[in-house]
């Protein structure tokens, strides 16, 4: 199932145009850009090291804690953050201790801390401090005005550009390397990024104690900052944040009675799926809604879109359709042990009863273990019901081994090809 919001009218959202805009910030060509095949890789885990079973001793520990409870913000609060907040938001990066010992929330090579925090202020987003860049001195926990005006929010990347535009702030961490490299030499960069990931996962983690929610950004153009900031050739660019107040929870009203444009939107959304998409991977439904729902972290509310899917627009309940052999009834079974239902119908796309892609790799490694036969991974997505998948395994016999392999020497090749576009350049 696909749920969709129709865009403005005269909104300009051709693929030329959004090609366009990432072919921007892509370097050497080298990167999967079909989203099929990035999922696909992502799910490879290829940084996950694997060993033949049984060839290494293992120590089983005890169970893991629980996630830290940090989340990234993308929708914010437009009225201002009171400078209190403000104040205690950056405290987290402040110096604790002048002296030859310098004390912060955070490591650092050699004790050295080179990463220098810019900020940039949106007008009436934080009560008490104008609109423009700032250099946050850590030792005197105060602002220094750079430059005042605005932000460009064209500068970021073009699926960013709406957080930004919600955000009351932005945060640059910038190495100077002229603090580091004297005693780390070439190394003195590498070190300031981990500094500042030290830094960014400070702020994220703790921002919420404030009232104050931050989502880290990448691929953005660094000049209009390197010139509002005042940075020259030792700094380096690192990271950057965008900030603000906290959003309440919205739920978006849903109407439950289509009409003919909804219903003229869908087939034309479908139209074009079909052109731009292969065949396993057009949703067998779509439901138009007027905006989608948020979580409190500004995130799809999966959930509630999950619970919806039973009741709008909904589709008479197809006649249950029973497993009609061994492999068939494996798959349901596996399926609805996942998704915690007492039955599924061999006919249901896999998507339509709620799994997930990180569900349907769970469900293909049990199937290979209890069938005892391997095959790629993708065939499950390409195969997304219990009865269209146990039809391909059943023409397979054996089968071939996952392609983990086969995507690592993919990976492989990419990077050697990204080492020899670094080198000639």
């Amino acid at each position: 199932m696909l749920f969709a919001v129709p865009h403005s009218e005269g909104a300009d959202i051709s693929h030329e145009k959004l090609a366009a805009e990432e072919n921007d910030f892509a370097e050497g060509g080298v990167e999967i850009t079909d989203p099929a095949e990035r999922l696909l890789f992502k799910m490879q885990r290829l940084g996950i090291r694997q060993f033949d079973s049984g060839s290494n001793d293992e120590v089983q520990l005890s169970p893991a804690a629980a996630l830290a409870g940090w989340k990234s913000q993308r929708v914010f609060q437009q009225q201002p953050v009171s400078l209190t907040q403000f104040s205690r938001f950056l405290g987290l990066l402040a110096c604790r201790q002048i002296g030859e010992s310098p004390k912060y929330d955070y490591g650092s090579a050699g004790g050295l801390y080179p990463v220098q925090c810019y900020l940039h202020v949106k007008r009436n987003r934080v009560e008490g401090v104008e609109e423009g860049f700032y250099y946050y001195d850590p030792v005197r926990h105060a602002l220094v005005a750079l430059e005042a005006g605005p932000l460009d929010e064209d500068i970021h990347y073009s699926h960013n550009r709406e957080a930004a535009a919600s955000a009351g702030f932005s945060v640059f961490l910038v190495g100077d390397l002229e603090a580091i490299v004297p005693l780390y030499g070439a190394f003195g960069r590498d070190m300031c990024l981990l500094e500042a990931g030290a830094m960014a996962q400070l702020l994220r983690s703790r921002a919420g104690e404030f009232g104050i929610g931050v989502c880290q950004l990448g691929d953005l153009s660094t000049d209009p900052i390197i010139k509002a900031c005042r940075l020259g050739e030792r700094h380096a660019f690192l990271a950057s944040l965008i900030g603000g107040g906290i959003e309440p929870r919205e739920e978006a009203a849903v109407a439950s009675t289509p009409t003919k444009n909804t219903e003229d939107f869908r087939s034309r959304l479908k139209a074009y799926l079909q052109e731009q998409l292969p065949s396993y991977m057009i949703p067998a439904r779509i439901v138009s809604l007027p905006e989608l729902p948020l979580t409190a972290n500004g995130k799809v509310d999966r959930a509630l879109l999950r619970q919806r899917a039973e009741t709008v627009e909904a589709t008479p309940a197809a006649q249950a359709v029973p497993p009609a052999n061994e492999i068939e009834s494996v798959i349901a079974a596996e399926l609805q042990t996942l998704l915690g239902v007492s039955e599924v119908q061999v006919t249901d796309n896999f998507f339509d009863i709620g799994a997930t892609s990180a569900l349907l790799v769970k469900l293909y490694h049990r199937i290979c273990q209890r069938l005892e036969q391997s095959f790629a991974l993708i065939n499950v997505f390409q195969h997304p019901s219990v009865r269209s998948l146990a039809d391909f395994i059943g023409t397979q016999g054996d089968g071939d081994k996952p392609s983990r392999s086969a995507s690592k020497a993919r990976a492989q090749k990419r990077l050697q090809r990204l080492k020899s576009s670094s080198s000639k350049a």
